[in-house]
């Protein structure tokens, strides 16, 4: 139905997919609010769903099948069963009254199907047998390793050169730290929470009994929704008792490695309790 190019469309959806999440969890559903975070896509199509009209071509009062505007969540296949008729119901009015009001077609519809894979298509057999075929890569970074240029060190994968730049420098403070009073470092682990999001952080610390996040924030981090989505995910964190510290991109060019490790020592003490 759509044109896939259409980026306004696709910002239009987007907004229309954070802004039921926010006001699901304005309204005290944090649950539903928190399921439609981890949602891929909002994509709409044309299709044929038992109903009928009446037949425009004729006068005889004939009906035919009537093509509705069907309104998709696509997710990953972890996520599907989540998505039971009951939360779907509880989501759908709230997605029907702001789609209207973005002036997209109205929700007649509302479901789910798998988000498509990113795949590299000269190398899937490749990643496909590293995925599930070998134990080479250790850490629970399920998407990350499906793609083959992602950067790997000591078996651990990683998103990007920045995380891998933050892991590094979180190796080197690990380093200076003594037998008894070091921590460990866990990059991208799958995460349960009790909403029951699986959320993938960029980095988990535990040392001296306590836990704390380190999220590497891109540029998209600072844009309004984005920070919403943030705060929200953080609260999640929080209720765990684990704090979240966000590194600025920035500091991950090689020219600024001093000032990353000066920020990771002051942000990891004080997080871990280390020096109270």
């Amino acid at each position: 139905m759509w044109d896939d190019d259409d980026s306004d469309r696709q910002e239009t959806l987007e907004y229309v997919l954070g802004a039921t999440a926010h006001l699901l969890a304005q309204m005290g559903d944090e649950q539903a609010a928190l399921l439609i975070e981890d949602v891929k896509l909002l994509n709409i199509e044309f299709e044929q769903r038992g109903l009928l009209e009446k037949n425009a071509w004729v006068e005889d009062g004939s009906v035919w099948p009537k093509n509705s505007n069907v309104y998709y969540f696509d997710v990953e296949p972890y996520l599907n069963p989540r998505f039971t008729p009951e939360v779907l119901e509880r989501i759908f009015p709230v997605l029907r009254s702001i789609a209207q009001r973005a002036y997209l077609p109205v929700p007649e519809f509302l479901d789910t199907r798998f988000a498509l894979p990113n795949i590299d298509t000269e190398t899937w057999r490749q990643s496909l047998r590293q995925q599930y075929g070998g134990e080479d890569i250790t850490n629970s970074a399920r998407k990350e390793r499906l793609i083959p240029q992602s950067p790997v060190a000591d078996g651990l994968t990683f998103t990007n050169a920045e995380e891998l730049a933050v892991y590094e420098a979180l190796v080197r403070l690990q380093a200076a730290t003594v037998e008894d009073r070091t921590f460990s470092i866990s990059p991208l682990p799958g995460t349960r929470i009790r909403a029951g999001n699986v959320w993938t952080p960029d980095f988990l610390l535990m040392g001296n009994g306590r836990a704390m996040l380190i999220e590497v924030d891109g540029p998209q981090h600072s844009k309004e929704q984005r920070r919403a989505d943030d705060d929200m995910r953080d609260a999640q964190w929080r209720r765990c008792g684990v704090q979240v510290r966000r590194v600025p991109v920035e500091y991950t060019r090689a020219e600024r490695a001093n000032e990353l490790g000066a920020w990771l020592k002051v942000e990891v003490k004080d997080g871990l309790g280390f020096g109270r």
